[in-house]
């Protein structure tokens, strides 16, 4: 059943207890840290005093992001790590605090840490460096598994001073480099006796960016699937309880019903990988869902993520008329080997059969849909041929997708049962960054070339995209709006002759050898890249973003814009 308890609102605390935030730096997002937010709120509930310092709200380094903990008292930090990336930066942030002679309590938690530590030493790569182990020195518990449990209980007993250690669900260092682990407690098993998430993200948002903004909701944890890159079944399986749990459709609706009375959103993003799910007990909580959204009294505009095996023409249809406006389709490649191989348990026919009926109900992923069509997708993987990257080139170029799917690549996760299967092929090497390295040698040349160009095309085109949603939010049109469509779109060309291009050069006797790049490869990157410069030069494209963020009435960072909507 909904609750009808409501977190205390606590916007400017001179001295709180408890300190929350992530560890993203160096970037603003406008995406709510959902872990944050659930903890905020948990904690707030039991009475604590709790400020949410938040670095990506205006893309604080660390250096920034350590002044402003220091200038700030609590007797608790709690820092979120989602991903292993983020390792370098934690262990600099806390050796900043540290060495300025500051000793609160501090803990990690997140995904990171709840899936590294027990597999930390599993396989040493580069990517996974630090270790949690080296982060305990300076930390002084980390978290594993849901938090809302484990960590307002560990805050009661620190706040008491008294004896953490036996708590479950908690890591700490040994003393000889290592880390004690107490296994964690089961899984809340009713996610509706959670409280409504904090919102202390959103509201800076709508202060600093004003509405229409969308906002975030959970309405499960966990996932049916065992996708061989990803790490959530790892993660469920650390506590006792089913790997997927979701909350009561009317829970659900009511926090969208609250959102919408004290904010004034009416367009929200469902997080859940299987909010779409084929099992009954799926299918009647959509209809529940459905029925409900009937109910509200008012419109409302949605994003959902979803497999494409779980795309059905009615239902689809259905959820459009009730507001479906992004779809986040988990397709990972349209590649018949890589499906096999990512352990998708899709088929190339289930992926375009599901493709061709959202196209059919107006769904589409080219820039500027009402109906927009998002993809998760890996283009680049130890196993990847020239057959398999000019299959993906013909789908982001037909299907008008946004060519930077063209340079995502495999991330090889702590926990990640990928792992194993590199193993087998002999494909892991722990001295790469990437932890893997290619079958065909060739590809790692070709890889190389395609990321150096968009990393700087894409950085470009992502400041041009922002200055165009911008002006749309705002309703604007003219010449400004129309140099930025033909800058994005040129740039767009761009990127995919580019790839095509390497696929030519590199798949062939003259291409990239085992030694790198052959000799015309990289006088075709040279060349790119300077006429790429050339061109944002001659098109003045740093002049025309500030001149759109201005006219849109937010702050001018020129080539350097944040992405300010999340689609």
């Amino acid at each position: 059943m909904p609750r009808a308890d409501r977190e205390p609102r606590s916007r400017t605390i001179d001295r709180p207890e408890v300190i929350l935030g992530s560890t993203i730096f160096s970037e603003v997002k406008i995406a709510e840290p959902m872990g944050v937010g659930f903890l905020t709120a948990v904690l707030r509930r039991r009475g604590r005093t709790v400020a949410v310092i938040e670095p990506s709200y205006q893309g604080w380094s660390v250096e920034t992001t350590a002044r402003t903990i220091l200038d700030t008292p609590s007797r608790v930090l709690g820092l979120s790590v989602h991903r292993d990336k983020n390792k370098p930066e934690v262990l600099e942030l806390l050796e900043r605090l540290r060495k300025a002679g500051d000793d609160r309590f501090i803990v990690l938690g997140g995904h990171g840490p709840s899936v590294g530590v027990p597999c930390e030493g599993q396989f040493d790569t580069i990517y996974a460096r630090p270790s949690y182990g080296e982060l305990a020195r300076y930390a002084d518990a980390l978290v594993i598994g849901e938090g809302e449990v484990a960590f307002p209980d560990l805050v009661d007993a620190v706040l008491a001073g008294n004896d953490w250690r036996d708590l479950p669900g908690l890591a700490f260092a040994d003393g000889k480099g290592g880390l004690i682990q107490k296994p964690a407690g089961p899984k809340i098993a009713d996610l509706d006796t959670l409280p409504f998430m904090s919102r202390d993200a959103l509201e800076w948002y709508l202060d600093r960016y004003g509405p229409p903004l969308s906002a975030s909701v959970q309405v499960g944890r966990g996932c049916l699937y065992r996708c061989s890159f990803c790490t959530v079944h790892r993660f469920e399986a650390l506590q006792p309880g089913p790997p997927y749990r979701r909350r009561s459709a009317a829970g659900v609706l009511e926090e969208v019903r609250e959102l919408h009375q004290r904010y004034g959103v009416d367009d929200f993003t469902f997080e859940d990988d299987n909010l779409v799910a084929p099992d009954p007990a799926g299918r009647q909580w959509m209809e529940r869902f459905l029925d409900g959204i009937g109910d509200l009294g008012f419109r409302i505009t949605f994003n959902l993520f979803c497999r494409p095996d779980a795309v059905e023409a009615a239902l689809f249809a259905r959820l459009k008329g009730a507001g479906l406006q992004g779809v986040y389709l988990g397709v990972e490649s349209v590649w018949g080997p890589d499906l096999k191989f990512f352990r998708k348990g899709l088929t190339q026919r289930i992926v375009f059969g599901a493709l061709d009926i959202l196209r059919e109900l107006g769904y589409s992923a080219a820039v500027g849909a009402e109906l927009r069509l998002m993809f998760g997708y890996i283009t680049w993987h130890p196993l990847s041929s020239f057959d398999q990257l000019r299959a993906s080139l013909k789908f982001v170029d037909q299907w008008r997708a946004p060519p930077k799917l063209l340079r995502r690549a495999l991330r090889l996760y702590t926990g990640a049962a990928i792992k194993d299967q590199l193993a087998r092929e002999g494909l892991l090497d722990g001295s790469r960054p990437s932890g893997w390295r290619y079958r065909d040698p060739r590809l790692a040349a070709a890889h190389q070339a395609v990321d150096a160009f968009f990393g700087q095309a894409t950085k470009i085109r992502d400041a041009v995209r922002t200055a165009e949603k911008a002006m749309r939010r705002r309703g604007l049109t003219g010449e400004t709006a129309a140099r930025l469509r033909r800058i994005r779109e040129s740039l767009d060309r761009r990127c995919l002759d580019f790839v095509s291009e390497v696929c030519r050069l590199s798949d062939g006797p003259e291409g990239a050898g085992l030694d790198g790049f052959g000799p015309r490869l990289q006088a075709f990157l040279d060349e790119e890249l300077r006429q790429l410069a050339s061109s944002v030069e001659g098109e003045e494209v740093g002049r025309v973003v500030d001149s759109a963020l201005e006219a849109s009435g937010l702050p001018v960072t020129g080539l350097l814009a944040p992405d300010l909507l999340r689609r």
